[in-house]
């Protein structure tokens, strides 16, 4: 598993259209497949502005730009490109980062992506360290025996969530709360064996996800 791969040289991707809002697309990256090249956008919005902490007080500040600094847990033989020089993104501008590689390790791959958020307050530069945890790439057969591992006690990706998450079951997914009662939300197909389960109207609190297969707890925040 590649823990840390910088791209070397921007190279262009085109950003998807109908992303109009700050943000991502897509809310989940399809699967892949052992031993088959892999070619998948991430677009980009930046937001204009935050909330950020000063002295113990919120406050609002303007975001000047936004930096990738890495991406985590990519399988061996993948790395991302960004369009822009630098990872660079802007504010309100549609850009993009590719995914891409090929891999003989099948399995899950929970990804963190570390940003750096340049913004001002009241005229003074502020800099904030973050990270996206909202994307997971899985990656269908090959016998890996530590990706398996890997895979084995990580059905559910991110976890906490907020707005989605990614399940890995050969069977449909439901929602439940800590009283047991199902919670109806919409559950997606993305690919034989990947659900997406949107969270965009699921209160903050400690759920469950249950297939034929497990049971596994998820906070929403």
């Amino acid at each position: 598993m590649t823990f840390f791969v910088k791209s070397a040289l921007a190279q262009d991707c085109t950003p998807d259209s109908s992303l109009t809002q700050p943000g991502t697309l897509p809310l989940a990256l399809p699967s892949g497949e052992v031993n088959v090249d892999y070619n998948e956008r991430i677009s980009v919005m930046l937001f204009s502005d935050t909330m950020v902490s000063i002295q113990g007080q919120t406050v609002n500040a303007a975001i000047d730009s936004m930096v990738i600094t890495g991406c985590l847990g990519l399988p061996d033989g993948f790395s991302f490109v960004c369009k822009d020089n630098n990872c660079t993104f802007l504010p309100l501008t549609l850009s993009c980062i590719t995914l891409k590689g090929n891999t003989a390790n099948g399995g899950m791959y929970p990804l963190e992506i570390p940003v750096v958020i340049y913004a001002k307050a009241f005229g003074f530069p502020l800099s904030q360290s973050d990270t996206i945890r909202s994307y997971a790439l899985f990656i269908s057969g090959g016998s890996n025996s530590n990706v398996e591992l890997v895979k084995s006690h990580t059905n559910i990706s991110p976890n906490p969530a907020s707005k989605l998450v990614n399940v890995f079951s050969k069977h449909q997914p439901a929602l439940f709360n800590n009283m047991g009662q199902q919670i109806f939300s919409p559950v997606a197909e993305v690919k034989k064996g990947h659900y997406s389960i949107s969270l965009d109207k699921i209160s903050p609190g400690i759920y469950f996800i249950k297939t034929e297969e497990f049971s596994e707890k998820l906070v929403v925040e």
